[in-house]
């Protein structure tokens, strides 16, 4: 299990042989999976009648698939044969993608493109991402939450643009700069909540020590950049001339 790339399990009205301590091998060998890669887990469940003396042990599957939705222990689905063509060929796709780009070394282009580019051009990155790329250096991430996830990460935001008296510019483009930053090879998904519903986005050690280089090599384009988002202080605020 442990130097495997995939894991699919299909569960009917039995949840598995049982071992030594009580529980099921088949979930023992999930857990050893997801424990040791958290992502290519596909975990699918038949939804069919249930004979009368298998009752009892279809209700230890629906609890198992309830604990599944509560720690989002990987995708987890019902039993449907597209859904599972989806799952493997994603995950093979995603496999010889990344075997295929290590082999020509063009994970090697992709890692130095922030020192290759220069960050604090407006032409070549938009303000929300130039913000984001401040704010992880300043804040210390190379994990972003999506999906269910979202609300961790934007409340780190909202506390950062709160620190520097920013307005909430990032917080509302924060969904749109992951997937700019994704298609842009910066950054990469890591975990799904399903299929092509990412969960996690993250950025790679060499990405992250490059780009927190940058940023300290430039704290003047960096201040420059947060001045233009700095939010006006009320009592400077001249209101105009009503007409009553």
């Amino acid at each position: 299990m442990k130097s495997s790339d995939v894991l699919i399990a299909i569960f009917g009205n039995r949840i598995g042989t049982r071992t030594r301590n009580g529980k099921s091998g088949t979930v023992e060998e999930i857990n050893v999976f997801y424990d040791h890669h958290s992502r290519g887990v596909g975990i699918f469940f038949v939804d069919n009648d249930v004979p009368v003396p298998q009752i009892e042990e279809r209700k230890i599957v629906l609890l198992y698939r309830d604990h599944l939705a509560k720690h989002e222990c990987g995708l987890y689905e019902t039993y449907n044969e597209r859904k599972i063509r989806h799952f493997i060929s994603k995950q093979v796709h995603e496999l010889t993608g990344n075997f295929i780009e290590e082999k020509n070394g063009i994970s090697d282009n992709i890692e130095s493109k922030i020192l290759k580019e220069n960050i604090f051009d407006d032409i070549e990155f938009d303000n929300d991402e130039r913000l984001f790329f401040i704010f992880i250096v300043e804040h210390e991430l190379q994990n972003f939450g999506a999906s269910w996830r979202t609300e961790e990460t934007l409340k780190q935001i909202e506390e950062w643009e709160q620190k520097n008296n920013l307005q909430s510019y990032l917080c509302s483009k924060y969904e749109s700069v992951l997937t700019k930053l994704e298609q842009r090879k910066i950054l990469s998904i890591t975990e799904y909540t399903g299929p092509g519903n990412p969960r996690l986005y993250a950025i790679s050690d060499k990405n992250y020590r490059d780009l927190k280089k940058t940023i300290r090599d430039n704290l003047d384009a960096v201040q420059k950049l947060k001045s233009q988002f700095s939010m006006q202080d009320d009592s400077i605020i001249l209101e105009p001339d009503l007409p009553f």
